[in-house]
């Protein structure tokens, strides 16, 4: 069964704030020194009902996520917010394929909701923040200390050298976008070669260009040594 969903990222709480207020109270701003009216039993057991707000978030919003949940269920004490972290990609199909149903469904992608969720699951969403993708790394990295801006993908490609990226089919800033930064990778250092070097030899994930539009295909993904894809909670 098609649902819309209210879709919102750092607002959703507050937007779910006002509706809930809304179904419990009248709007109305109390006037000093008046003698507010007695409260009727019913309305006094409808405003003290347990209602359950289901979230599905990505991953990568768990820390924030969890900090909100605390804040509103302490201003909102008959609210129970259940978080359903995963990957955005799989939230999304869960949804529009499987029939889940979610109250906010935060992404790390706001593309999928116009792309997958907009008009049959979605009217309308709001993006909230944004981000830039990393190359992370430890001291006890094989060249760890020679990394650059210049030289990352290079280094990558050494020998002793193992990395990898979420599944490109479940989770966005860690999984397709890290094939589309690699694949930029070329444009921006003029060569060639580095989609390749890096995921092509290890993986059935491979690139086309038509129109000069470049498409990565990723359906297939069997990677070998040295490149792990995990699921997204992995690197989350």
């Amino acid at each position: 069964m098609k649902k819309n969903l209210v879709l919102l990222m750092a607002v959703a709480v507050v937007c779910a704030t006002v509706f809930i207020c809304g179904c419990t109270g009248s709007g109305e701003t109390p006037v000093a020194n008046q003698t507010p009216e007695q409260t009727p039993p019913e309305q006094t057991a409808a405003a003290e009902e347990k209602i359950t707000l289901t979230v599905y978030q990505a991953g990568s919003l768990t820390s924030p996520m969890e900090a909100m949940e605390k804040a509103f269920e302490a201003e909102h004490q008959n609210v129970d917010v259940q978080l359903h972290p995963a990957g955005s990609t799989k939230l999304a199909k869960e949804i529009t394929e499987l029939d889940a149903v979610a109250d906010v469904y935060a992404s790390a992608d706001y593309s999928l909701i116009p792309n997958m969720m907009i008009p049959d699951y979605a009217s309308w969403y709001v993006t909230f923040a944004k981000n830039r993708m990393v190359l992370c790394y430890t001291n006890k990295s094989n060249f760890a200390d020679e990394v650059t801006a210049d030289n990352w993908y290079e280094i990558l490609a050494r020998d002793g050298v193992t990395w990898g990226f979420s599944d490109p089919n479940l989770d966005p800033p860690c999984g397709y976008r890290s094939l589309m930064v690699i694949m930029l990778a070329e444009f921006n250092y003029n060569d060639a070669m580095i989609f390749d070097n890096l995921v092509g030899e290890y993986s059935q994930i491979y690139p086309t260009v038509a129109d000069g539009v470049v498409t990565i295909h990723a359906n297939e993904t069997a990677p070998v040594h040295p490149i792990t894809i995990a699921p997204p909670r992995v690197w989350s």
